[in-house]
């Protein structure tokens, strides 16, 4: 798994992957299952479902949080489990 370094400033994070790739991600709503989550570890989870489902090359440079539900029908549950690791 590669390394995923989350750093924010508001609802604004920074995300740096161990394979040197960078992404801006905004969080404009919260799912249900990361109610009261930092958003560090909100952000690194989902890194982690959208790692697994896709290359890192395929994830947008820069996007809001709310859209990868648009992508992965599975996301609001999937994160659930990824927040439990």
């Amino acid at each position: 798994m590669t390394s995923i370094d989350v750093s924010c400033d508001g609802a604004t994070c920074s995300v740096h992957l161990g394979s040197g790739h960078a992404f801006s991600v905004i969080i404009d709503e919260v799912p249900p299952a990361g109610e009261g989550v930092p958003f560090e570890a909100l952000v690194a989870a989902a890194f982690e479902f959208l790692l697994d489902r896709e290359p890192v090359d395929a994830i947008l440079p820069s996007f809001r949080l709310s859209v990868i539900g648009r992508y992965f029908a599975d996301y609001p549950a999937g994160l659930a489990e990824y927040l439990e690791r």
